[in-house]
């Protein structure tokens, strides 16, 4: 009696550490269920930060293409104008040193005409 009173205790004991084996395995899983999952959040919402950022970026990257493209069609244009207002002073230059040496000319000649009617 006293064998089977010991073997008794013994079984309600065992099954008692099971249950409590089976509880504590079971919170473990349900535990690290949680801590995978949280983990898989944090990672997901890096993640989306990450990606908002990037895109971020390259939206400013684009904006800066696109002034740079901008500003160097605008230094194109003032280029070709300064190019025609050089090539229209220059030919201005000519102009009036042509008339100068039109007019040179023609006063030499005058002056020539005047000293030899003076001569006459």
């Amino acid at each position: 009696a006293v064998v089977s009173t010991q073997s008794t205790g013994k079984s309600k004991a065992v099954a008692m550490l099971r249950r409590a084996l089976d509880e504590q395995r079971d919170l473990t899983l349900r535990l690290t269920n949680e801590q995978e999952k949280d983990a898989q959040q944090r990672l997901a919402n890096q993640k989306a930060e990450y990606e908002t950022t990037i895109q971020r970026h390259l939206g400013f990257i684009d904006q800066l293409i696109a002034d740079k493209k901008d500003l160097s069609e605008k230094v194109e244009n003032i280029m070709t104008q300064t190019r025609a207002t050089e090539k229209k002073l220059a030919d201005k230059i000519k102009l009036l040193e042509d008339n100068k040496k039109v007019e040179v000319k023609k006063q030499r000649e005058a002056s020539e005409a005047a000293e030899k009617i003076k001569r006459e």
